[in-house]
């Protein structure tokens, strides 16, 4: 089951086997499978953080990295909780190993960072897990209650549509249309309120974008700003500035950032909000 994922999703052939033999390494042993299932059901019908001790405790017990025990559980909620979701929604086949697809994009990003394939998002794959994102094309959408008032048209706590960007590619701005129009259609809102908090938002970064992310930012209306580092690793994939060296440096926007931050530039992301009719 897990090995199958894997192979779905077209993981990394190390990846996979780094995996499955990790899975293998805790259904061998009893007391660690019921560790497994017992973090499984609370990682899925809970709210609580609950579900990390036994986690924690497979790690250390069976001599595995935390994050790929991660991934471990990931895929086994994913394959017997989720899917059964989706099949009680009426939601198809497709639907489902598009939007868990996401798994290879932070599988790549905790290999780049950590130097082991895992995951370390847990609380964002918990929402995965419970069925509330959703890819749909390039872009992934989450029904979440608005985070503030926007003009006459929303108030905060209204029920809309979360944008997520997740990584994968470039963002063209033909895909972006087609994503857009597939969730006009899937969650059959007029308008389609949506919202999204990104770096990708940021006006001080807009400058140096290319054609589609500026596209991209022209898209939205930013409402708030917050000044903060914490995507310094979505760009970079080092946890701070200290620990990057010139070899890292792979791209231009990389460049442009990294030459914004050492010329006294503060990063940080934007809020905004995006209505289509």
């Amino acid at each position: 089951m897990i090995g199958a994922f894997c192979k779905r999703m077209n993981f990394p052939l190390k990846a996979t086997e780094d995996i499955v033999n990790a899975y293998e390494k805790i259904t061998k042993q009893p007391d660690c499978t019921a560790l497994l299932l017992s973090a499984a059901k609370g990682f899925v019908e809970g709210e609580s953080e609950d579900y990390r001790a036994a986690l924690n405790e497979l790690s250390q017990k069976l001599n595995i990295s935390i994050y790929t025990v991660n991934i471990v559980l990931v895929i086994y909620s994913m394959e017997n909780y989720t899917r059964q979701m989706y099949k009680e929604k009426g939601y198809d086949e497709n639907l489902y190993n598009d939007t868990m697809l996401d798994t290879v994009y932070k599988l790549d990003e905790c290999k780049r960072l950590y130097g082991v394939w895992g995951v370390f998002t847990m609380e964002w794959y918990r929402l995965f897990c419970k069925c509330r994102v959703f890819t749909l094309g390039r872009l992934q959408y989450e029904p979440i209650e608005a985070p503030t008032d926007y003009k006459d048209i929303v108030k905060k706590g209204d029920r809309i549509i979360n944008c997520h960007i997740p990584g994968g590619g470039k963002l063209l701005d033909d895909d972006v249309t087609k994503s857009l129009q597939l969730a006009k259609k899937f969650f059959n809102m007029e308008p389609l309120i949506l919202t999204c908090h990104s770096w990708l938002l940021y006006p001080p970064y807009e400058e140096m974008y290319g054609s589609n992310m500026r596209k991209f930012y022209e898209r939205w209306d930013v409402v708030r700003l917050d000044e903060s580092d914490e995507d310094f690793w979505r760009i970079f994939y080092k946890e701070k500035l200290e620990d990057l060296c010139e070899d890292d440096i792979k791209t231009s926007l990389q460049r442009k950032m990294l030459d914004f931050i050492k010329n006294g530039g503060k990063m940080g992301a934007g809020l905004a909000y995006m209505i289509l009719y």
